[in-house]
């Protein structure tokens, strides 16, 4: 007696089936397996998606075990079925890779996106492969690396160092004190945000560092900020922050508009009395301010040589100027009389 696929109760012997054997489900035909021929083994027919799929089996059995199971997934919607073997053994093996990706990684892919990424990728590269382009890409593009705030700083203070040491005799190309002010500023900022990262830092810390030194002058605010800049600017080019960071656009972090405080002067009398006040050590360096101009400074680097090698000048040297430019003062006929003893 034959028995329905749906539920295979009794299995008949082979010599009362009458081939071809059709597997059904609730009446609907869905397989049918074909006899055993000189030329051919026991071979199981189905079709899914509008395609026919053949599977040999050496006996009637055996066919008729993997058939009513695949009347019973053909049923019910399974795609597996549409699946050659090598097809089914290919997506099994692509199944295991994406398990070892997101045990390495985190991250779940599943099957469909990633053959979806790859094709999408592979027609835009236009014949190479996708392995080559990515090896094109990580040639040219930095890979951000994780980098303590306070070892960045430290290292950064380090890298300064030389620019206040003079060599030789020369002047220093940054003042000691300038230096100086670089070093305290960003130790205080690493300071705020103790065990972070530098690629941790976003706009809502900058905008919170700032937010501490609201009672000083908006000068002094700005000098804080363009020391952090050029701090975020370095770690950028050590690759301890990606390129297009976008910290600087930070609500807080603009440069603020300052406000010129009015500018005052020494009156004649004052001057003259600030000079006959003074000792013989400090009354050059008062003469030199208020009846040259000299920055003080400036002031502090002239030896004697500089104000007379020059008949009737004082010669600021590039290694005296602020700006590193040699320039003449002239010696006014006051400034040469209280210069002359």
């Amino acid at each position: 007696m034959a028995v329905d696929s749906a539920c295979p109760a009794l299995l008949e012997s082979e010599g009362d089936v009458k081939f071809p054997k059709k597997l059904k489900y609730r009446g609907q035909v869905l397989a049918r397996i074909y006899a055993k021929t000189a030329t051919h083994p026991y071979r199981l027919y189905w079709r899914v998606d509008r395609k026919t799929r053949i599977k040999e089996f050496r006996s009637y059995a055996e066919a008729k075990r993997v058939g009513d199971k695949l009347v019973i997934d053909l049923a019910k919607g399974s795609q597996v079925t549409a699946l050659t073997p090598k097809q089914a053994s290919d997506a099994l093996a692509s199944l295991q890779r994406l398990d070892r990706f997101y045990e390495a990684t985190g991250r779940r892919v599943s099957l469909l996106s990633g053959i979806l990424e790859y094709c999408e990728a592979a027609q835009k590269l236009n014949g190479q492969t996708v392995g080559e382009a990515v090896e094109r890409y990580l040639a040219t593009v930095a890979v951000v690396q994780r980098k303590a705030l306070a070892e960045a700083v430290a290292e950064f203070i380090a890298s300064r160092k030389h620019l206040s040491e003079a060599a030789d005799g020369k002047r220093s190309r940054h003042s000691p004190v300038y230096e100086g002010n670089v070093a305290a500023w960003i130790t205080k900022f690493a300071e705020t945000f103790p065990g972070y990262a530098v690629c941790d830092v976003n706009k809502e810390h900058l905008n919170a560092y700032i937010g501490k030194f609201k009672e000083i002058s908006s000068k002094s605010r700005n000098d804080r900020r363009a020391t952090v800049k050029m701090f975020l600017r370095w770690c950028a080019a050590k690759d301890y922050l990606p390129q297009n960071h976008r910290l600087f656009e930070a609500v807080d972090f603009k440069a603020e508009d300052v406000d010129m405080a009015e500018i005052d002067f020494y009156r004649p009398k004052e001057l003259r009395d600030m000079l006959n006040g003074a000792d013989a050590a400090l009354l050059p360096y008062i003469a030199l301010g208020g009846l040259a101009g000299l920055r003080r400074e400036e002031i502090m680097r002239l030896e004697w040589a500089d104000v007379w090698r020059v008949d009737g000048n004082v010669e600021i040297s590039s290694r005296i100027a602020k700006g590193r430019k040699r320039r003449l003062v002239s010696i006014c006929p006051a400034l040469a009389a209280w210069l002359r003893p």
